[in-house]
């Protein structure tokens, strides 16, 4: 083909750009047949200025949009008109647009799992027709094409590249690739590849996928090859992501709190889902059926989770989930924006399901401003949304349930708030339960306010509910009504937008009052608009098959442990998991420290791209269940996180955390017994000194100027008699006082010895051994007792018949064996023993002690026949007796704030006692025969100091 006609036919093409390529061919004087010829289309176009006839100015031919023909018109777009001779504007350029980096990367994988495809394809067709060329009569190129066509969906190499991939020796390799030789050899570019890929995945492990933005990356990677760091050069990362597309993928990190990253562990979650297994057999919520262990139906309706979440009418924050749905505009005009409702006030709301899929009464916490419960109100036309809710929970049959609201300054939960909830409103969803086998409740909850309450954990399992808190941080995914929140939040937002939307339409105002929330939630008719909401969030959060989806999805009931294979939950390097993530792990930080090893040696920068997978912590020893240990650690637990290292995740209505919640006010007892003891060796040494310096004294005396009077000498003196040195540190008053002290001879102060006895006391109390009787728990039940007691007087006939059945039917089941001795004595108290030794018969007192003093005169009786017996006692049975009745009037303050058991008054006079009576050598015996009797004292009035001394002038010896 003659060059000068391809020339002209160019320079045609480039003056009238409507022609096509064959136009301009023919015009150019070309046969048609070479017109029609591709190859020399291809080669008119190439000898174009831009390369491509589309980018040339279309057309030199308008249209005049005023015209009486023309159809268009346009409101904004003034009309214009050209003559045929005038060239008319360029035609506008196409806005390009730009695929985000997540599509990008999508688009990237989704091509390279297409080449993969095709050299996979490609490899077989060229190993097939190798194998097939070698035998007489073997299958054809085509039809080798035709079959790996057919096999791979019409994907593969044709004829002819089968033929000369054979023909060149590359059978069963990859295609070559296309374009010049990079400057990076294959097998670094692949090194490198290789680099990226372990080090993006071992961020991820660590939970740093922070580093893994595309700016950081970029820096590495160029930093590695050699390159500027700090330079705006993608080239190399976008085509090591071309190639790693396959196992990489991008979006938009959320950001998570680091202590939630920390905590949502697998090794953590399974520690607590074996620990969840083995308290939910051991309370009498499964059945084994061979070496398995399941929960029955009955069961799935006693096991609830609930929590909280925060509701807000404010439509101009939060998103509602999906994809956002888009308006058009006219750019011309201001886009002013969508209108919405403005609120500053929340209301927290608790919400919550059983695992056999029954949704929680809801429970709403407004805010209020009032400063008392009289003050507090609420607008009734909350109640005309409020809808019930049905479910069995501990009933027999299915039955109606009211929702529940409260009202504090914040319109959140504190522990106050969180007790009342409880008991108000899911203590009455359960009129059946107990603290016996299948009779009680699991509660499992996150670690918020109130779950290390003493009074309410008692109250709880007192009545049989058991409060469950799992791991700390974790609620994203351990939480089954976190998952209900996602949908009921989703159809919360629809209903608000609705809602206002409507009152814009008809001009009405957007701002919503609090109550207006049980609008939103349940549904019904705006009293401004009279729009109906048809759609209840509460119904589409929380319907049946969304709580059982739920509770499928984390799996605790039943015991499927299914949220460990959730992608938020961080793996750790032998984290205990029954998978092959391990292998996996080490198998990455092979391959990162292979591959940088590898660049190193090729002399590049592999260090800035070596990573470490992080070793997890060594684990904490998780102490065993009921040992002083496990007390003890958790008694300095002051967090969730740290009570949950000690146990691994385990009740909090447990006997060990009654009896830990105990050890603080042992410790403040051992504490004040150590600066008692302190106190008296102090006094002690100086008695010892001072006695020691009296007597050198007596040798110096009566010459008061002898320079062996030393102020040292004299101080001890001084200290011993008066309790401090003298005045002005002078010699001559010193001594002059210490001669009028020798002369006078006044007893020395009576010093309070730390004896043997108070040593055994303070030794047995560091033991820090507690009896369940002794925590809130067992004051509790014992409170609970009384207050049966208390009530039988007001019982009818009826309900005490019911009562003595209750009682018999508890004794047929329960098996002979002799009772148990008690501590506490019987109410009425015994004949006052004589005293010893017996009083002076010859002179009868001139006054007999009365009735109200009976008490006080057994107290003598016992004081006094002990100060009888025991010869190392320091005080007389008067001092000994108004110790006592100080005691016995502090229990009796307590007694009119809180209601105690008999232990309790039992263990804290035994408490009181010791620490009253140190230095007064009083043995355990002594004191336990008073503890005996404390709650006798406690109840009379009467008995008090004044009257112990009134008594003892008549009735001691």
């Amino acid at each position: 083909m003659p060059v000068d006609k391809l020339n002209k036919a160019a320079k045609l093409l480039y003056a009238a750009p409507i022609l096509s390529v064959k136009e301009a061919l023919l015009a150019a004087g070309v046969e048609e047949n070479d017109a029609d010829s591709r190859a020399v289309q291809m080669r008119v176009r190439r000898k174009l200025p831009s390369g491509n006839k589309k980018t040339l100015v279309a057309s030199t031919i308008t249209i005049d949009t005023n015209s009486p023909g023309s159809t268009v018109s346009s409101i904004t777009t003034p009309s214009t008109s050209s003559s045929l001779s005038k060239k008319h504007a360029p035609p506008p350029k196409k806005k390009q647009q730009r695929m985000s980096s997540k599509a990008k990367q999508q688009k990237l994988h989704d091509d390279k799992a297409a080449r993969d495809y095709a050299t996979t394809a490609h490899k077989e067709a060229t190993t097939l027709y190798a194998a097939e060329k070698d035998i007489v009569g073997g299958k054809s190129a085509a039809e080798i094409e035709e079959q790996i066509k057919q096999k791979y969906h019409g994907v593969g190499p044709s004829t002819r590249i089968i033929q000369k991939y054979v023909k060149q020796g590359l059978i069963g390799t990859s295609p070559l690739r296309r374009g010049a030789k990079g400057d990076i050899e294959e097998y670094i570019f692949k090194t490198l590849c290789t680099a990226l890929d372990s080090l993006v995945t071992i961020n991820q492990i660590n939970g740093n996928g922070g580093e893994n933005t595309r700016s950081k990356l970029k820096a590495k990677v160029n930093g590695a090859v050699g390159k500027d760091e700090t330079k705006l050069d993608f080239k190399l990362l976008d085509r090591i992501f071309k190639e790693t597309a396959i196992n990489l993928l991008c979006d938009k990190m959320n950001s998570v709190e680091q202590r939630r990253i920390l905590w949502t562990t697998y090794k953590n979650l399974k520690m607590w889902f074996e620990n969840w297994e083995h308290d939910l057999e051991d309370l009498g919520f499964t059945l084994r059926e061979g070496d398995k262990h399941y929960i029955p139906d009955d069961q799935m309706h006693r096991i609830v989770n609930l929590d909280e979440t925060c509701l807000s009418l404010d439509g101009s924050k939060g998103n509602r989930g999906g994809r956002p749905e888009v308006t058009f505009f006219h750019p011309m005009f201001p886009q002013l924006g969508k209108g919405s409702s403005k609120s500053s006030l929340t209301t927290t709301m608790i919400g919550g399901s059983t695992a056999a899929g029954e949704a929680l009464p809801p429970h709403f916490q407004f805010q209020t401003t009032a400063q008392t419960g009289d003050n507090e109100r609420l607008n009734n036309g909350m109640l005309h949304h409020v809808k019930p809710i049905i479910g069995k929970f501990g009933c027999e049959e299915e039955k109606s349930w009211p929702m529940t609201f409260a009202m504090n300054a914040q319109g959140g939960m504190d522990d106050a708030e969180f007790r009342d909830y409880l008991r108000n409103s899911i203590v009455p969803l359960y009129p059946d339960a107990k603290d016996k086998k299948g009779k009680r409740v699991m509660l499992k909850v996150d670690s918020g306010p109130g779950r290390c309450n003493a009074l309410l954990l008692a109250a709880l399992r007192h009545l049989g509910f058991i409060l469950y808190p799992g791991v700390p941080n974790t609620t994203a995914v351990t939480q089954e009504t976190d998952r209900n929140y996602g949908p009921f939040k989703t159809q919360f937002r629809k209903n608000l937008t609705l809602v206002v939307d409507e009152r814009i339409a008809k001009k009405k105002s957007t701002s919503l009052q609090p109550w207006l929330v049980c609008l939103v939630v349940f549904g019904g008719e705006d009293p401004i608009t009279k729009y109906v909401v048809e759609t209840s969030a509460f119904s589409f959060g929380f319907s049946r098959k969304a709580c059982l989806n739920a509770w499928e999805k984390i799996g605790a009931a039943p015991m499927t442990r299914a949220c460990l294979s959730d992608t938020k939950v961080r793996r750790e390097l032998g984290d205990g998991g029954d998978d092959n993530m391990d292998l996996l792990m080490m198998q990455v930080q092979n391959a990162n420290d292979t591959a940088t090893h590898a660049l190193t040696q090729a002399g590049f920068r592999g260090d800035i791209l070596k990573a470490k997978i992080d070793k997890p912590k060594a684990a904490q020893p998780i102490e065993a269940r009921n040992s002083q240990a496990r007390i003890e650690a958790l008694a300095k637990a002051k967090t969730h996180g740290q009570k949950f290292y000690v146990t691994g995740g385990s009740h909090v209505t447990a006997d060990d955390m009654f009896k830990s919640l105990e050890i603080s006010v042992k410790e403040k007892e051992i504490a004040e017994m150590e600066k008692v003891k302190k106190t008296r060796l102090d006094r002690a040494k100086i008695e010892q000194e001072g006695l020691a310096a009296l007597e050198k004294a007596k040798l110096l005396l009566p010459v008061v100027n002898d320079n062996r009077w030393k102020v040292p000498l004299l101080d001890a003196i001084l200290l011993h008699w008066k309790g401090k040195a003298s005045t002005e540190g002078k010699k001559g008053p010193k001594i002059e006082l210490i001669t009028t002290i020798m002369a006078e001879l006044p007893p020395p102060p009576v010093i309070e010895k730390w004896t043997e006895q108070d040593e055994a006391a303070l030794t047995e109390l560091k033991k820090k051994e507690i009896d369940i009787a002794d925590t809130a728990l067992g004051r509790y039940k014992a409170t609970k007792k009384r207050e049966l007691e208390a009530s039988l007087d007001d019982m009818s006939k009826e309900e005490l018949v019911r009562l003595k059945r209750k009682v018999i039917a508890r004794e047929e089941s329960i098996p002979e064996s002799p009772p148990p001795e008690e501590e506490s004595a019987p109410v009425s108290l015994p004949a006052v023993p004589p005293p010893v030794p017996p009083p002076d018969t010859t002179n009868p007192p001139s006054e007999k002690p009365s009735a109200e003093d009976q008490n006080a005169v057994w107290v003598l009786d016992v004081c006094n026949k002990f100060c009888v017996e025991n010869t190392a006692c320091t005080v007389s049975s008067l001092e000994l007796s108004c110790k006592v009745s100080l005691v016995v009037s502090n229990l009796r303050a307590e007694s009119d704030d809180y209601e105690y058991n008999i232990n309790y008054y039992s263990s804290e006079f035994r408490k009181q006692m010791r620490r009253r009576a140190i230095g007064v050598s009083v043995t355990n015996e002594f004191i336990d025969s008073l503890a005996k009797k404390c709650r006798v004292l406690i109840d009379d009035k009467h008995f008090t100091s004044d009257s112990v001394r009134r008594v003892s002038t008549y009735h001691l010896p």
